[in-house]
């Protein structure tokens, strides 16, 4: 009971004891003397008769003064609350305890540099200390802290926050203090919403009033902008909430945010690595592989680093690494550059195994070795992928006819003996009909699919939904996979369920029938001289090389070839408008070309050529030329011509790249000039020149590319044996075919590279169980590698994930990944033993999210107060940590700072000193001295 009307309890029980003080040195004082009856004393003692009682209430009186002096002293001491609500306080009885509830951002970006030896993360640990626990250990012993951070998500849903009560006891503070000295600042990214939103169900649940406060970087893209909206919302809510007295905001960022600073705070500059992308996920031992890294640079001006590449697994940089791209690199202020280099793989496989990963690793530095200038992350500034090397790269192949498409001129006879062909070619094929012993598509229904990298499905009439669900995932994950065509493939079933109006697997929608359709003979191979395939290279630009065919005709001299390469039937695609999907997803690789007649295309022409600005005074000096091309193109194209379209498409050629002749400039005036210039007209007219070319010059596309989730998909619009062309036969097919089958291989697993999961991402892995003993049970243990500088990886110890079966299939959920670098997943039985031979296992590389937590711009207090601090009428504030220490604590008022108690002290103590001094035998100035008392001591016994 005294605990809760006094703060301190124990001074009271002194100041109790010592009122009593004054009475017992009364009686002590009486007893030391004896009084001796003498003739003047009587004369004395008779004349203060009349007086007796007087004296005797005024000594009383200053006893109780005495004591009360006394008491009033231990009432301060102990200072009283009781009932301080009386005196001008908030009585104790009425007010609820305070609950500091601190929430604690552990996100990547608290990683940024306060000062050299510290962060965000450590000097919002060090404020919690110094400037909120330390004062409310000061505070009544009903104030509790709450820490939360938003990682507490990894705990699971249920997770409680701990609670630190009574903080004045010493023990109770030590634990608070070991605690957060074991907070690390974590290298993931979460939203601050979900904690805030915890703060919320606490505030509504509980039984104290809670003063928050929220200490963060504050950075613009998380409290900024529309995705922002919900995390508003909750502060908002909070801010206006009953029983919330307070929130603050404590920016821990350097330079320290002023609370009644306007604008942007400064921010430090940031450039981190985005992405670092192999060409392939799967290769063999020691094939040469690109990577693509990209680079970003969050600060407001031009940065210039080096790209240096290493071993994981060595921690050494690669020394074989040729550079296409110039070092240093360019990244301009607020853009991302790409940075290209190749490397040979090399990488000892272990015996029994049928493959391992290298573990690549990416840093950025400065010229010289030097680490970055101005970098406010280090943890971004270094990136890992994971590269499968296979003994043999398996290829499966889903052959609509089954075996009889192994025999000679089937398409999985010829595409087979082509990958064996080719010299030093790793590829090994799997036939799907073999896997199931049936149905070759419903090998498309097993969960090992990733151990391919590549599918080719050859005349497949259709697929199932569970087949076609497979093939996508597939592909999504980074494999690839390419439709040859055939007779049995059926248009409706492609069109509804594999292209789904631009949303599926199969990149366009298909006409009704092949063409020539089945009863019609195929057309006749004509060797003419022209070309029979034609390569889109203007759909690609000039830095990328057009897929499947550049590798093949490096030289434009061997792209004669292609003039003695016949499709004798084909899948047309629709025309280019209705095809669907996002733009630049699919592109056109070869065309067949356009053999309608010319005069199919009159109405084009014709509208194109009267565009011409043959009667602008401004164009008088091309006038000549451009009507004479015109007219060419009229006359090409008149009723009865019997020239191919594709021929009309050279003259539009020649006038787009008319030179003219500097002899009769008049005449044949110099037309590039004129498509060169930067007037819009002109512009306009080009594109459309432009665009009926390729009207009149490309047919029905023999090749299509499609890029589908981290995958690829390629339509190849005829068989890819003899059915229906005759590229696999004779000297094309030694020379051309199988190059061409080989580099559609390493297209398929080429630009797939894994670029690596996302720390604290979640990882699904699936097993077929059809393959290992039903009765017992799958376990995954994983192993993760820390990448060190200069030094070997450091393996930690192994953890554990236990499968779920359903269906004949094991899943497994791998998340805990915490930490970037390499992590090596093996399949084992439950007992632990090897599942399979040779053993079954995966790698994977996980990094930080640069996008998401390397911009480290800060929000504005303009945006915060108009988003929610406005609308919270005063509730919600910026605090600097100077200031926490005046507003942090929640201290009872107590009866010691009522400034009327001491002033009725000080007035019992003027009145006690009046009344001593009246009471005391004081003789005045000049009057002579009485006689003294006499009085005789107690005599001692006998």
């Amino acid at each position: 009971m005294l605990e809760s009307l006094f703060l301190n309890p124990a001074a009271l029980t002194v100041g109790g004891a010592m009122v009593s003080s004054p009475i017992l040195i009364h009686l002590i004082n009486r007893m030391r003397f004896k009084r001796l009856r003498w003739a003047a004393m009587e004369f004395l003692l008779k004349s203060q008769k009349r007086n007796r009682r007087r004296l005797i209430i005024e000594q009383l009186l200053l006893l109780l003064l005495r004591c009360i002096l006394i008491f009033l002293a231990g009432v301060l001491l102990s200072r009283f609350i009781g009932c301080t609500g009386v005196f001008g306080g908030a009585s104790n009885f009425e007010q609820k305890p305070n609950l500091h509830v601190i929430l604690l951002d552990d996100t990547l970006s608290m990683h940024d540099k306060v000062k050299d030896k510290d962060d965000c993360f450590k000097a919002a640990k060090r404020d919690i200390l110094d400037a909120i626990a330390r004062n409310v250990s000061q505070s009544s012993t009903d104030d509790g802290v709450v820490i939360l951070r938003p990682s507490d998500i990894l705990n699971g849903s249920e997770f409680q926050p701990k609670a630190y009560s009574r903080l004045n006891d010493p023990n109770n503070y030590k634990e608070l203090e070991t605690d957060i000295a074991a907070m690390e600042c974590t290298k993931l990214r979460f939203s601050l919403l979900e904690r805030l939103q915890k703060i919320k169900q606490i505030a509504d649940t509980s039984d104290s009033k809670l003063t928050i406060h929220v200490l963060s970087d504050f950075r613009k893209s998380d409290w900024a902008g529309p995705t922002a909206k919900d995390l508003h919302k909750v502060m908002l809510d909070l801010g206006t909430h009953d029983n919330v007295k307070k929130l603050y905001l404590i920016d821990t960022s350097h330079p320290t945010r002023e609370p009644e600073q306007g604008g942007v705070p400064a921010y430090h500059d940031n450039i981190g690595i985005v992405e670092v992308r192999p060409s392939t996920r799967v290769t063999s031992n020691g094939s040469t592989v690109q990577v693509v890294v990209t680079i970003v640079n969050y600060s407001p001006r031009d940065a210039s680093v080096e790209v240096v590449p290493f071993n994981n697994a060595t921690g050494l940089e690669i020394r074989e690494k040729d550079y296409e791209t110039p070092m240093p690199v360019k990244v301009p202020a607020g853009k991302t550059a790409q940075a290209v280099f190749s490397f040979p793989v090399r990488l000892e496989i272990k015996d029994g195994d049928d493959k391992g990963f290298y573990r690549l690793g990416v840093r950025l530095q400065r010229a010289g070795g030097l680490p970055l200038e101005s970098d406010g992350l280090a943890e971004d500034d270094v990136r890992h992928a994971a590269i499968e090397v296979r003994r043999s790269i398996p290829v499966l192949i889903i052959d609509g006819k089954g075996e009889e498409g192994r025999q000679f001129g089937g398409d999985s006879f010829h595409v087979a003996s082509a990958l064996k062909i080719i010299a030093g070619s790793k590829y090994e094929v799997d036939y799907g009909h073999k896997l199931v012993g049936g149905d070759a598509r419903e090998a498309l229904e097993s969960p090992d699919l990733a151990n391919y990298t590549s599918i080719m499905l050859f005349n497949v009439p259709k697929l199932e939904d569970k087949q076609r669900v497979g093939l996508e995932r597939f592909v999504k994950n980074g494999g690839g996979v390419c439709f040859f065509m055939g007779p049995d493939v059926q248009a409706k079933h492609y069109n509804e369920d594999l292209y789904r109006k631009g949303n599926g697997l199969f990149p366009v929608p298909i006409a009704d029938t092949f063409h020539p359709m089945a009863g019609v003979k195929l057309l006749p191979p004509e060797f003419t001289g022209r070309y029979q395939v034609l390569l889109r290279d203007d759909q690609f630009p000039k830095t990328e090389k057009i897929p499947i065919f550049g590798p093949v005709f490096k030289q434009p001299r061997l792209r004669d070839f292609l003039k003695y390469l016949p499709v004798q039937r084909y899948w047309p695609a629709l025309p280019l408008n209705e095809w669907a999907g996002e733009p630049g997803q699919v592109r056109e690789v070869a065309n067949l070309p356009n053999e309608e007649m010319a005069g199919k295309f009159a109405n084009e022409v014709s509208q194109f050529v009267k565009t011409l600005p043959v009667d602008r005074p401004e164009y008088r000096e091309y006038r000549n030329g451009l009507a004479l091309h015109g007219k060419n193109l009229l006359s090409a194209v008149s009723s009865g011509t019997k020239v191919p379209a594709y021929k009309v498409a050279e003259l539009v050629d020649r006038m787009l790249v008319d030179r003219g002749k500097d002899s009769d400039k008049d005449t044949f005036p110099n037309l590039v000039e004129f498509w060169d210039l930067r007037d819009p007209l002109v512009q306009d007219l080009k594109r459309d020149a432009m665009n009926l070319r390729k009207t009149l010059l490309y047919s029905s596309p023999l090749v299509v590319v499609k890029d589908f989730g981290r995958g690829r998909v390629v339509a190849w619009m005829t068989t890819a044996g003899k059915e229906w062309n005759l590229w696999p036969d004779g000297i094309t097919g030694t020379i051309v075919y199988a190059p061409l089958i080989y580099e559609l291989q390493n297209y398929l697993t080429s630009q797939s590279g894994d670029s690596g999961q996302t720390v604290g991402s979640t990882l699904n892995l699936t097993v077929d169980g059809k393959r290992f003993d039903a009765n017992r049970t799958l376990k995954i243990a994983r192993i993760f590698s820390k990448p060190v500088l200069n030094k070997p990886e450091v393996p930690a110890s192994p953890v554990s994930f236990q499968g779920a079966k359903e269906k004949g299939a094991w899943t497994f959920k791998l998340d805990n990944a915490l930490e970037p670098g390499f992590y090596a997943s093996n399949l084992l039985y439950g007992d632990g033993q090897e599942a399979a031979k040779p053993p079954i296992w995966w790698g994977h590389a996980y990094n930080v999210d640069t996008t998401a937590e390397g911009n480290l711009q800060r929000v504005s207090q303009e945006e915060m107060e108009s988003a929610f601090m406005r609308q919270a009428g005063g509730k919600v504030g910026w605090r600097r940590v100077a200031d926490v220490t005046v507003v942090a604590i929640n201290r009872p008022w107590d009866l010691s700072e009522w400034p009327v108690f001491f002033l009725i002290f000080i007035c019992i103590l003027i009145f006690e000193q009046a009344l001593a001094v009246h009471l005391s035998s004081h003789l005045r100035t000049g009057e002579a001295e009485l006689p003294a008392q006499v009085a005789t001591p107690r005599a001692k016994a006998a």
